[in-house]
Parts: C-alpha cells; structure tokens; sequence
C-alpha cells in the first residue's frame, strides 16, 4: 500500500504546471494554436495581404498578416492581429486601437483602467514625451503590455495597442 502511495504521489508531481502546459494568451487563444483553431473562437479572421510604404522603399513591403478588424469591446474598436510564428502557430497577439479620433482618449483610459483592474500593479512603467508603456507578468508565463504613443512631436495622431506574448525564459534572456 505505501509502494502504490508513493507512485500517485510521483505521478501527481510529473503532472506538468501551468507554465509548462498550454499558455492561453487572451479570450481563449492558447500559445501555439493553428489557425484552423482560432477560427474556431475568431469565425471572422483571415488572411489579408498588407502593404507597408517607407521612403527608402517606394514599392513597399507586403506581407500576409492573420487578423480581425474591428473587434469591439466596449466602447473601444481593435484591429487584432494574430502573431503566426514560423511553423505557423499562434506566437502572441496585437490589439491595435483601430480609431485615433478624439474617442480613442476615453478608450485608452477604459483600457489602461480595466488592464489595472485585472492584473493589479504592472511590472513595469515607462512614461516619455510620446510614448507611455506598461506591462505584467502573469504567473502562466504570458506578459501583457499596453503602450499609448503619439505619430509625431506634433501630437495629431494617437495609437494605442495591448500585447499578448509569452514571456521568455531565463536561457533564452541570457543567450541575447
């Protein structure tokens, strides 16, 4: 009786953690999930083909991007973009504050106030001229950010996106 104690209870600790399981990300999206998957909870995402334009780059650059427009919560509107890493599986997400017209002020607060509200203190702060930023640290091993920015010194455009990514582990900090 003690020997089959002894291999429940080995067997209980080989059970893998939260952090070494499946990481949900946000709204039910786990680290690592194919598309197919984020279809699933996401019915209306898909494949886009978007253009960036530089000076240095007349033509642009293109590049397909996963994502859903316009996903509202509340009284703020998102363009969400799903980070597929390089075997094409989930890697992080983006929110983008989809309108910076004169209600995306409210809406940063919204946010900044419900991310406060969930996670408690951030990690981390950093306030500038045009760029405020904070993040937090779950347990799971996800880290959330939120960054507000201005487009120019001139302060006539605002952004604003939430982050979700896993954070990175020690070995891989260290290897940088």
């Amino acid at each position: 009786m003690m020997r089959f104690g002894i291999l429940i209870l080995l067997l209980i600790t080989a059970l893998p953690t939260g952090e070494c399981g499946a990481q949900t990300l946000w709204h039910g999206l786990d680290y690592g999930m194919k598309e197919g998957e984020i279809r699933h909870i996401f019915p209306n995402a898909r494949n886009q083909q978007k253009t960036i334009t530089s000076p240095s780059r007349p033509g642009g650059f293109r590049y397909d991007e996963f994502s859903v427009d316009n996903y509202r919560i509340d009284d703020c509107l998102f363009d969400i973009k799903f980070d597929m890493g390089s075997n094409n599986s989930l890697f992080g997400i983006i929110m983008e504050i989809s309108d910076a017209s004169a209600s995306s002020v409210s809406c940063r607060v919204s946010v900044q106030d419900g991310l406060s509200q969930k996670y408690g203190k951030p990690n981390y702060i950093h306030y500038d001229t045009f760029l405020n930023q904070k993040y937090w640290d779950l347990k799971s091993g996800v880290r959330v950010s939120f960054t507000w920015y201005a487009d120019s010194p001139y302060l006539r455009k605002w952004g604003g996106q939430i982050g979700y990514f896993r954070i990175p582990n020690q070995k891989f900090k260290n290897s940088l």
